[in-house]
């Protein structure tokens, strides 16, 4: 791999406080990035966890499989379409959230598009792209 295109590396950070657990999966990887103007747009699609946990409101182990699923699904969209940096994904309170930087929000954003017209996602999502030269959406992966 390339410096501009390192191997990821993935660790997981866990914050946990009197009913709240956060879970973040991080690549690492990108932590010391010295090429974020070239993925100047920040992706992020956020997720509803059907099948929750009562306490934390976490996935359930089967729910757990499918959202990733549903994440390599929507990766693969994705870097199908453009050149792209996955930073990583939150879980907390109901929610799972994947942090993605793009160079083309254009054909992302009708990918996307046309992956919810289909039909065929598991899971109900949200998603926004904004101008973030840099990376400021992503710094709480790296803080």
């Amino acid at each position: 791999m390339s410096e501009k295109y390192p191997i990821e590396e993935y660790n997981i950070r866990e914050a946990k406080g009197d009913g709240y657990y956060k879970i973040m999966v991080v690549n690492t990887a990108l932590a010391e990035y010295r090429y974020k103007k070239d993925f100047p747009w920040s992706l992020i699609v956020e997720v509803d966890i059907k099948d929750q946990t009562q306490l934390y409101k976490l996935p359930t182990e089967s729910e757990g499989i499918i959202l990733n699923f549903f994440e390599d699904t929507i990766t693969e969209i994705i870097k199908g379409k453009c050149s792209c940096q996955y930073v990583g994904r939150i879980t907390d309170n109901g929610h799972r959230t994947f942090y993605y930087h793009i160079d083309n929000p254009k054909v992302v954003h009708e990918a996307l598009q046309k992956f919810i017209s289909s039909g065929l996602n598991s899971h109900e999502f949200e998603y926004n792209i904004l101008k973030d030269e840099d990376w400021v959406t992503s710094k709480i992966f790296f803080d």
